[in-house]
Formats: C-alpha cells, sequence, structure tokens
C-alpha cells in the first residue's frame, strides 16, 4: 500500500512538473507560477501584524492597514 501511495505521489509531481515545463516553454509564467505553488502545498504567509513607529504592536486590520500607508508614503 505504501508503495503505491508513494507511486501515485511521484507520478502526481511529475505531471505538475510536465505541465509546468511546458508552460515556461510557452512564456506562460502563470501557469508555471501555479504548479509550483501547487507542488509546494505552502500557503502563502498573512502578516497580521506590525509594530507602529513607537514599537507597540498593532492587531487591529484598520490599524495595520493605517501604518502600512505611513510606510510607504514615507518611502516615497
Amino acid at each position: 500500500m505504501k508503495k503505491s501511495l508513494r507511486k501515485d505521489k511521484r507520478e502526481w509531481a511529475n505531471n505538475i512538473a510536465q505541465e509546468a515545463e511546458d508552460a515556461a516553454k510557452c512564456g506562460q509564467m502563470k501557469d508555471v507560477y501555479d504548479a509550483t505553488r501547487r507542488l509546494c502545498c505552502n500557503p502563502p504567509k498573512k502578516i497580521d501584524m506590525v509594530r507602529n513607529k513607537e514599537g507597540n504592536l498593532l492587531t487591529k486590520e484598520e490599524e495595520v492597514q493605517q501604518r502600512w500607508k505611513e510606510h510607504f508614503a514615507e518611502t516615497d
């Protein structure tokens, strides 16, 4: 049973890798990225807390958004 599962998983990964190669040859980078993401199985990390200028942790969505606005306004 374990051998069969490993074989199936390897075939699944090889099929996705082949799809990614074919997409890369055609210049379809979005499809390459999607295939890579499916293989990695790591969802993107969400940043839901940041620190303000004084170093205090902001956890409310509105405060976090406001801090990001301030940050990008300063870098312009």
